[in-house]
């Protein structure tokens, strides 16, 4: 007995390849570029510039900063002693209508203000600053819309 086999060969392409990749770049360039623009939203009040870029990397995209000053608001930093070295004494605003730009754990920056009155000492104890918290924020929402962005991209309409 000969059995004859013939392939049933589908009409049209499965998926599309270009499709799919375009579809994977489209989808990391949006998150990439929504990560910049919270990044850049924490900083929107700064005096100091902060310069966030996008780095194209073979899987994927980074996105940050070299900023040191950007690294001790986002991790915060440990109390401290600050003493003047090229100077007398250090002289520095304080008072209760000091507030910070920034809050823990809010994608966002305020007007700012360094308080109401003057002082001078040769040295103070610096209580820390609490971590914003911005990198892990700002990298968990990227995330839920890159998957979001990718499920859509990648629907069997867009690459089939």
């Amino acid at each position: 007995m000969r059995i004859k086999l013939t392939p049933i060969l589908p009409k049209r392409k499965i998926f599309d390849v270009d499709a799919l990749e375009r579809g994977i770049e489209d989808a990391l360039d949006d998150a990439a570029q929504f990560a910049l623009d919270q990044f850049e939203k924490t900083t929107a009040t700064w005096q100091t510039d902060v310069k966030f870029t996008i780095n194209k990397i073979k899987n994927g995209r980074t996105v940050g900063t070299r900023s040191t000053i950007y690294k001790f608001v986002d991790q915060g930093t440990r109390p401290h002693k600050i003493e003047a070295r090229r100077a007398d004494a250090l002289v520095f605003q304080y008072g209760a209508s000091r507030r910070a730009k920034t809050k823990p754990s809010v994608i966002s920056s305020y007007k700012g203000n360094a308080g109401d009155q003057w002082m001078s000492r040769k040295s103070v104890q610096h209580p820390g600053t609490e971590p914003r918290n911005f990198t892990k924020i700002i990298g968990e929402r990227a995330a839920q819309r890159l998957r979001g962005n990718l499920r859509r991209n990648l629907s069997s309409r867009r690459i089939g």
